[in-house]
């Protein structure tokens, strides 16, 4: 998922079912860590994605 690691204080990250949003485009995932408590959100746009998967291809 995305370029972002999900690892803070060398822990890896909760994924936050409640805060993401997976229904639609652009898709945003949230993560807190369980050690200081930061949060940080990832963008996925599978449009972009698909658009480069198909133009590396040709």
């Amino acid at each position: 998922m995305g370029s972002h690691s999900t690892k803070c204080c060398g822990l890896e990250m909760d994924y936050l079912s409640e805060e993401s949003k997976e229904d639609g485009f652009p898709k945003i995932y949230t993560y807190k860590c369980i050690k200081c408590g930061k949060r940080r959100s990832q963008l996925c746009d599978a449009d972009v994605i698909d658009a480069d998967v198909l133009s590396r291809s040709e």
